[in-house]
């Protein structure tokens, strides 16, 4: 648990002061809709397939996904006023460690678990001893998790990568396949991005139907051509530079 405490702290401080070495503020560190918003839909079809009426999203980032900050469409660019709505929910809690707004939900169970862009920024001695277990325990229906083989692009306060956990598919696999067996009445998709000749790819692990598991959501926040344009303006600036300290290397 003290790697555990270690990790937590640092997201606390991104969650308060942002993302200082690529000049992120803290309104944009982890909202909670930037890769939960790739799976909406995949979510929304595994609630109709279970017939899932309590969620509980297990680190959600600052929960802006649960606001009224944001505009949901699905593929037939039909609007919804919010996830409840689109997933046809009556009930959707959610909590994350690094930015308690909501209280733990312990001891509770949900027909759906979520846990999207979460398990990787975790130490892989606590997934494999408590943390999966933990998603599992908090199901009456369906587990849908989400991670990534891949370092992350974002930096710990501390310097360290952002994914604690940086592990191939099969590892993901066999970890999910081994601790479900103890959870036989519990339904799971486990989603892993890896990279393939420089492309990424999801790869979906699951003990149920495939057939049931679409990926890919529509999403569009209040505030996104303003964040939009503040990180394309940043990127050139890093550009121009790249470019500049090349042509004073060159001359020196």
């Amino acid at each position: 648990m003290n790697r555990y405490n270690d990790l937590l702290n640092q997201y606390k401080k991104l969650h308060l002061n942002g993302e200082v070495l690529r000049n992120i503020n803290a309104k944009e560190c982890y909202p909670g809709y930037q890769t939960l918003s790739k799976y909406f839909l995949g979510v929304r079809d595994v609630c109709k397939n279970f017939n899932v009426k309590s969620v509980f999203d297990y680190g959600c980032g600052k929960g802006i996904q649960y606001s009224n900050q944001i505009f949901i469409k699905d593929e037939y660019n039909k609007r919804y006023p919010s996830l409840h709505d689109l997933w046809g929910v009556n009930q959707i809690s959610f909590w994350d460690p690094g930015f308690e707004q909501t209280v733990y939900p312990r001891g509770e169970k949900f027909d759906a678990v979520i846990c999207c862009d979460v398990l990787e920024h975790i130490d892989s001695a606590d997934i494999e001893t408590w943390v999966v277990d933990t998603l599992f325990n908090h199901a009456k229906k369906v587990l849908y998790v989400t991670t990534t083989s891949l370092k992350a692009k974002a930096i710990l306060p501390n310097n360290e990568n952002a994914h604690a956990t940086v592990r191939p598919v099969i590892w993901w696999e066999n970890l999910f396949k081994k601790i479900s067996s103890k959870y036989e009445d519990i339904s799971y998709t486990l989603i892993v991005t890896e990279e393939i000749n420089g492309f990424k790819k999801d790869v979906v692990i699951t003990n149920h139907d495939l057939s049931i598991i679409p990926t890919g959501g529509i999403l569009r926040t209040k505030y996104s051509l303003k964040i939009y344009i503040s990180r394309l303006i940043k990127k050139i600036k890093f550009i121009i530079f790249e470019k500049l300290r090349n042509i004073v290397r060159r001359f020196s």
